[in-house]
């Protein structure tokens, strides 16, 4: 039983390394047809790993996906059929999808069980609502109510009143409102908020950076994403996750650490302390750890697997195998992933496609199922 248990987890975490790299252009291409070891299955097989397992799950942040979505580089069909979550980088607005794209994304969330959120960066009111420059833009006032003179070159101008602040929270809960509705029409799993207000450039230290309005808009949000909706539609919060106050915690299914420059155990785990006293009284350290997804950088360091990482592994299976510790309790992490991911598709004098993280997932995932599954 055990084998075999190990033998199915190898096709699905394999996968991507056995179909064909040529182009389709029907929406069933043949490399995803019956008789390559692609039945039903072995398709339900992958849904129902993903659906049980809540720990170690492979993420990432995805730029490449074209409008015609014609081969596996540029489309979701080619991402690693054991990737639970891909969170769309770039044009994703529902009036930019092309019919193509739209049944890539149907396929493998319906055949894959794979999750796909769009990734908006948090800072200004209107932004991936409305289109140009967010700053005076007179769209801000006629969708949302956002005046004009509460911009500043530098920020945001807080209310001088009750009556004003009033307006700008109704302003942003209008503009969560709004997000929400282009995650439902077009299509996706969830959305992915890149919260990054002290590090970030300009766009990202603009109304939303502040605390208060910040937990406004989350908590808009989070009557249609996220835990707190009652709906299956995720609310996923990347950048600064030092810097996510408490209360706003419960609204999130998963905190995506940006860990590009962490390179040891050590370093993962003294991050981790910051993140949980922050959410101390709101959410349980094993809650919030099991929520938890580590990330490098392949848009620069593909090539290396991420960077280097502590006995001379590379930095995403180092994050891979990192079991976090904290008051001396280890916990099992939601995951780990990477940023650009993209680029891995093809490494030269690498086997298969994807292979840092088809190399991550099987290091973690096959070496706990020969530890705990029984002998029969």
């Amino acid at each position: 039983m055990k084998k075999i248990l190990l033998m199915c987890l190898s096709l699905l975490l394999f996968a991507s390394a056995l179909v064909s790299c040529e182009d389709w252009t029907e929406p069933e291409s043949k490399v995803f047809l019956k008789g390559d070891g692609h039945d039903d299955a072995y398709y339900a097989a992958l849904r129902k790993w993903k659906a049980e397992t809540d720990y170690d799950m492979a993420w990432g942040w995805f730029g490449g996906w074209g409008a015609n979505a014609t081969n596996l580089k540029n489309s979701l069909r080619g991402l690693p059929d054991s990737l639970y979550l891909a969170a769309i980088w770039g044009r994703w607005r529902p009036s930019v999808l092309t019919d193509a794209m739209k049944a890539d994304m149907e396929y493998v969330q319906r055949v894959k069980g794979t999750k796909v959120v769009c990734t908006t960066i948090t800072g200004w009111v209107g932004v991936d609502v409305i289109g140009g420059d967010y700053q005076n833009n007179p769209q801000k006032e006629e969708y949302f109510g956002w005046k004009p003179e509460w911009d500043t070159p530098s920020g945001w101008r807080a209310a001088d009143g009750t009556d004003e602040r009033a307006a700008q929270e109704a302003s942003i809960r209008k503009y969560a409102r709004m997000l929400a509705d282009s995650v439902y029409t077009g299509g996706y799993s969830g959305i992915d908020l890149d919260y990054e207000p002290n590090v970030g450039g300009a766009g990202c230290k603009r109304e939303l950076s502040n605390r208060d309005n910040f937990y406004i808009f989350v908590d808009e949000l989070g009557k249609y994403l996220g835990p707190k909706s009652g709906t299956d539609k995720l609310l996923v919060i990347d950048g600064e996750i030092n810097a996510v106050e408490g209360r706003c915690m419960p609204y999130f299914d998963y905190f995506i650490w940006q860990a590009y420059s962490t390179s040891s155990d050590s370093g993962l785990n003294t991050y981790i302390s910051t993140v949980i006293r922050n959410g101390s009284g709101y959410m349980e350290p094993e809650e919030l750890i099991r929520k938890l997804y580590t990330t490098v950088n392949f848009e620069q360091y593909a090539a290396e697997g991420g960077g280097s990482y502590t006995g001379g592994i590379n930095r995403l299976l180092g994050q891979a195998l990192w079991k976090p510790t904290w008051e001396g309790k280890t916990y099992r992490k939601g995951g780990l992933g990477s940023y650009h991911f993209e680029y891995e598709y093809y490494l030269s004098g690498k086997s298969g496609f994807y292979p840092w993280t088809r190399q991550a997932i099987n290091a973690v995932h096959r070496s706990e199922n020969e530890e705990e599954v029984p002998n029969e």
